[in-house]
């Protein structure tokens, strides 16, 4: 509601009787992150809403309803902070959403696209000779969901494990599994590639077993070399690979550049390379963004770029990302009040 239509509506209920002390309020962009709530007595706040520059949409309350709290998000850690995700085009849109949810905006930049690599000849052997594997090891949600993509194309379902188990890197990558109805039979604790073959060793004899790794093209060899010292015949085939989006960058550029960016996370070393092929280290490293990295195998990444990394998820999901960003925007919030 612009405010000439406002002082139009102002004018309307004083000359028809309402009080011009009557409580008002009016609250722009209700339930968003860029949610704003201007009050005051109804003669002055046209004026109020001119001067902190409050533009439509906008819901106007009067009456004692407007002595009532409207912060439904301004309260919560993460409200209006500006985040940048990193991921590829379907990921940056889970990730916006989980964003949103805190009450954050987020600052979409498509860093990497995927490319499956299912018409492979080493993918399409080992996926007829697939039943043979004692063990059947997921590294990502992509490498889940590009799979079950290519079986479903073949018209075939999660019968062609037959009585291999399966393990899964993370919670997330197990999830999504369980979207084509598997179980993991195995999850680590801590949700790394060097974990997954500690642990897994760990948890299972792998002396003479036969164990296939579908893994991104860019991953390093550390889980197939700890789960071949534990005695295992690994077969270790890519299914997807990632490169790097170029897009026009000079809008992310000015954001940064201006204070207008609160966080920029990463959540691949593929997603650091393609963002930081597209966007000068020194500007991130002297500007007021902080860096935040799902984990350490990120983090050593932007470490190797001589990127300054502010926070590291204890947590290496995309949840455990945002929730360890909240946290740290919560302990400041607590010292400001102190």
């Amino acid at each position: 509601m612009a405010v000439g239509s406002l002082d139009f509506i102002v004018k309307k209920l004083i000359k028809n009787g309402m009080s011009k002390v009557m409580p008002t309020a009016i609250i722009a962009d209700a339930t968003l992150p860029t949610q704003r709530t201007v009050t005051a007595p109804l003669e002055q706040i046209s004026q109020k809403c001119m001067e902190q520059k409050i533009e439509p949409p906008a819901i106007v309350v009067v009456g004692r309803a407007a002595d009532e709290k409207f912060n439904w998000l301004t309260g919560k850690p993460l409200f209006g902070k500006k985040i940048v995700i990193t991921r590829d085009e379907d990921g940056n849109t889970d990730f916006a959403s989980r964003i949103i949810s805190k009450a954050a905006v987020p600052v979409a930049l498509t860093t990497i696209k995927i490319k499956p690599l299912t018409d492979t000849t080493e993918f399409l052997q080992t996926l007829s000779k697939i039943a043979e594997y004692d063990w059947i090891i997921f590294t990502s949600v992509n490498g889940v969901s590009i799979f079950f993509d290519v079986l479903e194309g073949l018209n075939k379902d999660a019968r062609i494990f037959a009585s291999a188990k399966i393990a899964a890197i993370g919670s997330e990558t197990a999830a999504k599994l369980g979207q084509f109805g598997i179980k993991a039979d195995f999850v680590p604790t801590v949700y790394t590639s060097i974990e997954l073959g500690r642990q897994l060793s760990s948890f299972s004899n792998l002396q003479g077993r036969k164990v296939l790794i579908l893994r991104s093209a860019l991953a390093s060899n550390k889980l197939g070399e700890l789960l071949e010292q534990a005695g295992a015949k690994v077969d270790s085939v890519p299914v997807y690979t990632a490169s790097t989006n170029k897009t026009k960058c000079n809008w992310l550029t000015e954001k940064i550049s201006n204070g207008k960016i609160d966080w920029l996370t990463f959540a691949s070393p593929s997603s650091v390379r393609g963002f930081f092929e597209q966007i000068d280290s020194r500007l991130v490293n002297s500007s007021r963004a902080k860096v935040a990295s799902i984990g350490p195998v990120t983090s050593e990444e932007l470490e190797n770029l001589g990127i300054k990394v502010d926070l590291t998820a204890s947590v290496h999901t995309i949840d455990g990302l945002l929730t360890t960003i909240e946290s740290s925007e919560e302990r400041k919030e607590q010292n400001h009040t102190i």
